[in-house]
């Protein structure tokens, strides 16, 4: 809708480049209709930052991928 290219969200611990411990589904094909992605993360322990990555290996121009209009974090208990 607003020629977005569509991508991934991935979830990092420590640094964007930072061990994987969730991603979503591809976000994008053929429109956003605004529906939410729900990402399970893997358990870990301890403290860490949560880096929130955009990525789009197939994106060959630049431009925005998605745009972020909201985001809740849920606990499993919720």
């Amino acid at each position: 809708q607003v020629n977005a290219l569509g991508g991934f969200i991935e979830l990092r611990l420590d640094a964007p480049g930072g061990k994987l411990v969730g991603k979503s589904e591809f976000i994008g094909d053929g429109g956003f209709g605004g529906k939410p992605s729900l990402i399970s993360l893997e358990p870990t322990s301890g403290k860490h930052d949560l880096y929130v990555v955009f990525t789009n290996p197939d994106a060959k121009t630049s431009g925005a991928l998605m745009i972020v209009m909201d985001v809740t974090f849920k606990s499993a208990n919720t």
